[in-house]
């Protein structure tokens, strides 16, 4: 699939409106809100419990190349530091077990990472850069920059996929373009600035079957940020009743999805939600 140049085709947003309400809620983690969106119960059960089962790499393999990306734009043209700081994330996250081995996931890391520099090359001779893994209120977008071109501002997120289907390539990358985590960035980022968020931007690095690395924006526009506020107001104030007190309610239409079951079915619908009983199938977060 062919990609336009990193700020291709960013020309136009108009300024978005501050929050103005009578009473305004708590605002939320963009991925802490995703998991309430999904379901309460299971927003609340998954900070405390996770199943038992293999270890798998897609987490490691993650960490890793973002770990490489974030040295890169920190030291813009300085690929040394990048490699070295992803290779020692992969093996610092690595877990002996015999479907993995740490050799191979080195390789299946070094694949992408190779490509997603090739990509964070062409963003630093194009755009500023503004913030790399910073802090802005309760987001950490992975890059902010300013285009050279016309000064507008991008968002941009890393996601790794150990795995993806030419076939369904266009179906995942379709799915950003309403994505809940990069509308909170370009709200949240334009209100840090001051200014519009001109667009968000996908990098996805594929590792199989195919490697492949895919730099794609997504425009941003005051009405769509007005329209995702009214619902992300409407969940942290959800949110911040569950905080207050409150039962975190059900949703029985997230128990299967297109990955299969929720984790946390089992914990809800054979062991009740008993934490003893939840020992048997699942890991309490925090203990030795």
């Amino acid at each position: 699939m062919d990609m336009p140049p990193a700020t291709e085709g960013l020309r136009e947003s108009a300024w978005i409106q501050p929050m103005t309400l009578a009473h305004e809620p708590p605002v939320f983690p963009p991925r802490e809100t995703q998991d309430w969106l999904r379901c309460p119960v299971y927003r609340d059960l998954s900070k405390k419990w996770e199943p038992r089962g293999p270890w798998e790499p897609n987490r490691a393999l993650g960490t890793a190349i973002a770990k490489g990306l974030e040295v890169y734009f920190k030291n813009p043209g300085a690929d040394g530091p990048a490699w070295t700081a992803c290779e020692q994330s992969l093996e610092s996250e690595y877990v002996e077990q015999p479907a993995w081995t740490l050799e191979g996931l080195k390789k299946l890391a070094a694949r992408g990472l190779k490509l997603a520099l090739e990509q964070a090359a062409t963003i630093v001779a194009t755009e500023h850069i503004l913030l790399v893994e910073e802090p802005v209120g309760e987001c950490r977008p992975d890059l902010v920059t300013r285009s050279k071109a016309d000064g507008q501002l991008i968002v941009t997120d890393g996601k790794v996929s150990l795995n993806l289907d030419p076939r369904w390539q266009d179906k995942r990358l379709g799915e950003y373009d309403s994505d809940f985590q990069f509308w909170h960035y370009a709200w949240r980022v334009g209100e840090h600035f001051g200014e519009p968020v001109a667009w968000t931007r996908l990098q996805l690095t594929v590792l199989s079957p195919k490697t492949r690395s895919l730099l794609v924006p997504y425009r941003v526009t005051s009405k769509r940020v007005s329209f995702w506020l009214q619902g992300a107001q409407q969940a942290w104030e959800g949110m911040e009743r569950e905080r207050q007190g409150a039962p975190p309610a059900p949703n029985f239409m997230s128990c299967h999805g297109r990955y299969g079951r929720c984790p946390m079915y089992d914990a809800c619908h054979v062991l009740d939600r008993d934490p003893k009983a939840m020992k048997a199938l699942y890991t309490q977060r925090g203990s030795v």
